[in-house]
């Protein structure tokens, strides 16, 4: 018997309402389904129907039965119209194509 994990290396919201400020520089964002993320790697936060919007570093994630907390620090904030950040969303979008 096995585990399904998904690995990301985006950090994807349906809405900027999802994203919880614990503290000054440290958010949490709830996921369904185990997922797992590259601990201390800079990887673009994506809102859905938005665009990217910042470069985040993920600090830790905890895996329960049917969901993951990941809990990250905003590295470098994003407008979603700026070139870099059409940039990330584009090929975010191109990876869920395949």
């Amino acid at each position: 018997m096995g585990v399904v994990y998904e690995m990301n290396w985006y950090l994807v919201a349906a809405d900027k309402s999802q994203i919880i400020k614990i503290n000054d520089n440290e958010y949490m964002l709830q996921k369904s389904d185990r997922r797992v993320y590259p601990i201390d790697s800079e990887i673009p936060l994506i809102i859905k129907n938005l665009g990217c919007i910042a470069i985040v570093k993920i600090n830790k994630f905890e895996i329960d039965k049917s969901s993951t907390n990941i809990i990250f620090s905003i590295v470098k904030e994003y407008n979603s119209e700026s070139e870099i950040a059409k940039h990330y969303y584009e090929m975010y979008m191109n990876m869920k194509r395949m």
